[in-house]
């Protein structure tokens, strides 16, 4: 995979697909986990991202329910890979942190930073649960672009609260 550390930053960029990129990790690698972070909305309006996503793995979708009133800042994690052979798995988070009102700025960086916070949290106790696993974050260039986020500051949030703990790819945009 071409990857490269990002400026000064202490996670990887790729131009590569992230779900080509994920699903051929867990086939090839044994006993590694992979967390795919996914910016999602309380007002159920779904990003470019999000389709993808949901056109990849329906459960993410059907795990979104509607009906449900998600709080800013919250978390969910859904399963959508396993390779039993290798224990290697896939899980998408979704984030709950775009607030559609907002005109000017969908992404709510303190939602964002919770919601990062409870993916390191969650992520460090599944490897105390599963001491053998290897922890990886897959992550989309989140909250940028429509969700009109400052990436420096993005990319300064990954870098606390991600990187100092787990290995993190970061995927450009137009190759999600």
């Amino acid at each position: 995979m071409k990857t490269k550390a990002y400026n000064r930053h202490d996670f990887f960029l790729s131009r590569k697909n992230i779900f080509e990129i994920c699903e051929n990790a867990i086939r090839s690698t044994n006993d590694t986990s992979i967390f795919i972070p996914h910016i999602c909305s309380i007002n159920d309006s779904p990003s470019r991202i999000s389709k993808l996503i949901y056109d990849r793995y329906p459960i993410v979708k059907q795990n979104i329910d509607v009906s449900v009133n998600h709080k800013i800042g919250q978390n969910q994690y859904v399963s959508v890979l396993h390779n039993k052979s290798k224990q290697s798995n896939i899980f998408v988070a979704n984030m709950f942190c775009r607030n559609q009102k907002n005109k000017n700025r969908h992404v709510n960086y303190y939602a964002l930073a919770t919601c990062m916070i409870n993916l390191q949290n969650h992520c460090k106790n599944y490897k105390l649960a599963n001491s053998d696993q290897k922890i990886e974050i897959h992550s989309p260039k989140i909250g940028t672009g429509i969700d009109g986020g400052d990436w420096n500051t993005i990319a300064n949030l990954i870098d606390d609260i991600w990187a100092n703990y787990f290995t993190v790819f970061i995927y450009e945009p137009n190759n999600v």
